[in-house]
């Protein structure tokens, strides 16, 4: 069967931060990879430890580059996956209560019968694709279009 996907659209302010992550964490492997070729044969265990957070800050930048470029929304097999890098979070669609799509603010949220919601963050121009197949594994969710009166 077919996965739909959907790419997350991160905000200014999101990119900003995942950019000054990714160059803290590049500062930080070049520091200390620097420090430790300086300090290898003045102290062993100055070494290691600059080693170890070279090694840390790579692998944290590994995971932050991860965010940056593969956030994604799929719907497969009556669960709906937000996969963010090297983690996911799945959602049962049979919990999910309705789908709602302020106007106003262009934000469209999906609820839970836990009582909790999730705002997706995709383009606005697939809203109607990720609804669609969403009702495709659950046509009974409704589907609200919320005014900005309301």
């Amino acid at each position: 069967m077919n996965k739909p996907k959907f790419r997350f659209r991160y905000g200014v302010l999101t990119w900003v931060l995942l950019s000054l992550v990714a160059v803290v964490l590049v500062f930080g492997t070049v520091k200390n990879f620097y420090d430790f070729l300086v300090t290898y044969e003045v102290s062993s265990s100055r070494a290691i430890f600059c080693a170890v957070i070279s090694a840390l800050c790579l692998i944290l930048l590994a995971i932050t580059v991860s965010v940056a470029i593969s956030g994604k929304y799929i719907v497969k097999d009556g669960t709906l996956t937000m996969k963010l890098g090297v983690f996911a979070t799945k959602t049962d669609i049979s919990l999910i209560t309705q789908i709602s799509h302020f106007k106003k603010q262009d934000k469209l949220v999906i609820y839970l019968k836990s009582g909790k919601y999730s705002v997706i963050v995709i383009n606005p121009a697939e809203y109607s694709d990720f609804i669609n197949a969403i009702k495709a594994e659950n046509p009974n969710i409704p589907f609200i279009i919320e005014s900005a009166e309301n």
